[in-house]
């Protein structure tokens, strides 16, 4: 993880609190209707999935059916953090490219990304 160990640890212990299951070090090769597949050939069940990640995303999020992305691989969203071209898909953080009103996007940062995920909770 980028932040901390007191930080990570923390988020660690409050996420698995709540049921959630948090892997580092995975590699997701894809992304299906009903979950992830691993580089290691694990296939992830999940109902809602997040893409935690660094600032350049991953290939795949240009090769999903159809969605908008930039040159880094961003999947582009609305002011809501739905995809442009799928309203039943939100992106959050690093993945995403949030148009700021005043010009610019939101930056690729921690703080950036906890208000993203509060917005898109309040959305959903």
């Amino acid at each position: 993880p980028a932040l901390p160990p007191r930080i990570s640890a923390a988020a660690h212990q409050e996420l698995t609190k709540l049921g959630v299951r948090v892997l580092t070090q995975t590699m997701v090769t894809s992304a299906e209707r009903n979950g992830l597949n691993t580089k290691g050939g694990e296939f992830i069940e999940a109902d809602l999935m997040v893409w935690a990640a660094g600032i350049k995303a991953p290939d795949f999020l240009k090769e999903i059916g159809g969605l908008e992305t930039n040159r880094i691989n961003q999947l582009v969203v609305k002011e809501t953090l739905q995809t442009t071209l799928d309203d039943d898909i939100y992106a959050i953080g690093d993945c995403a490219s949030c148009a700021l009103p005043g010009g610019g996007f939101v930056p690729p940062r921690a703080q950036s990304a906890h208000q993203m995920a509060s917005r898109a909770m309040e959305n959903i």
